[in-house]
């Protein structure tokens, strides 16, 4: 806190950082992506180390939802819950942008408070409504200290009037800071070496519930794969860590893993009864290479139109209405696998009909819910 206000006297910083230990960003990324998946329904984008906080969100009404995600390594001793505590609640108090954003300090200390409501919080949202008197209490020292801290800072003689300017600025904002939209969560089982797993359980339920994929042997095939993807997404994109990033994650970067994921667990080997001038591993290399090339850059109208048109197929051979479809459609779709060898740029038109025919169910439910 105090060096923070250094920073901003010092005009060395007039956003929100956090720290570059390589276990905070980690951290960081993935309470972002446990946050998007909770939600998911109510939001448009997501940020990760924006300008205003660790992790901002734009719902539906073009409101923020904004969190500040503070982790240690140590996170079961209860001495540290109360300067991270601190400087969360001081950086949501000076950057919120609407009176009614909701404010999220997500944790992985499980006990937020120290010996105060212990265990409480685990995978738990607590408004401060929810608090007890002695939490309520808590918060609004912490806001008082800093607003303490930065009059402090103001009546100093040794602070510049641009500096006073500042620092009044966010005493201002410190004094209408309403509590009652900040809530309170603990990642509890996330420590440094752990399997992550309350991320990976976060995101089974998002998949099985959100996007409806109800085949539990699918979710358990992607998930690993999907958590190291999303991860180091919400990792990189990191707008100070990086300024080349896209910086905002739609709804559609995040869906669009799932499908090539999925797609992915299929082998080129698979196909082999659909071609006649025979199969080696020499082409599955090249035919991989172009499903990489594919999956970058993602193609949901594509991904729509060839479930549309499988659907309204009518085979003349019932018995294998997908190999029929493929084998005569493939020449349509050819064009996103130009290739200068032509048996490998069919190969790879059928391989990725195959793949998504393969996977219709949860692809078609993927399109559906990606934007709901």
């Amino acid at each position: 806190m105090d060096e923070e206000i250094e920073l901003i006297k010092n005009s060395i910083l007039e956003d929100n950082d956090a720290s570059f230990a390589p276990f905070g960003y980690a951290f960081q990324a993935d309470a972002g992506l446990y946050l998007f998946c909770d939600f998911y329904k109510d939001v448009k984008t997501i940020k990760i180390e924006s300008s205003l906080q660790d992790i901002e969100m734009l719902d539906n009404n073009d409101h923020f939802i904004m969190a500040q995600a503070k982790a240690s390594q140590d996170p079961f001793n209860c001495s540290s819950f109360g300067s991270k505590l601190f400087d969360a609640l001081f950086s949501l108090a000076k950057h919120y942008v609407n009176d009614d954003d909701k404010l999220i300090y997500v944790t992985n200390i499980p006990n937020v408070f120290g010996e105060e409501m212990k265990g409480q919080f685990n995978d738990n949202y607590v408004t401060f409504s929810k608090l007890s008197k002695k939490a309520k209490d808590i918060v609004i020292d912490k806001i008082e200290l800093g607003k303490t801290k930065i009059q402090r800072e103001i009546d100093s003689g040794k602070t510049s009037e641009k500096q006073k300017e500042k620092l009044r600025l966010i005493f201002e904002k410190l004094s209408k800071f309403n509590p009652d939209n900040l809530s309170f969560l603990s990642i509890s089982r996330y420590f440094e070496g752990c399997d992550k797993r309350t991320i990976k359980d976060k995101i089974a339920g998002f998949l099985h519930d959100d996007l409806e994929i109800n085949d539990l042997n699918k979710i358990s095939a992607i998930i690993n794969d999907l958590f190291d993807v999303w991860h180091n997404k919400f990792f990189l994109d990191s707008e100070l860590r990086n300024t080349n990033s896209k910086k905002t994650i739609t709804k559609e970067d995040f869906c669009w893993p799932i499908i090539t994921i999925s797609s992915l667990k299929h082998s080129p080997s698979e196909i082999a009864g659909y071609i006649d001038w025979g199969y080696d591993d020499v082409m599955g290399v090249e035919i991989n290479a172009l499903m990489r090339s594919f999956n970058d850059n993602y193609n949901y109208e594509l991904m729509s139109d060839i479930l549309s048109k499988y659907y309204e197929y009518s085979p003349t051979d019932k018995s294998d209405k997908k190999k029929e479809f493929i084998l005569r459609m493939w020449e349509d779709y050819s064009k996103y696998f130009r290739y200068e060898n032509k048996n490998v740029e069919k190969a790879a038109t059928i391989f990725f009909l195959y793949c998504t025919l393969s996977d219709y169910t949860t692809i078609a439910k993927v399109l559906r819910n990606k934007s709901i």
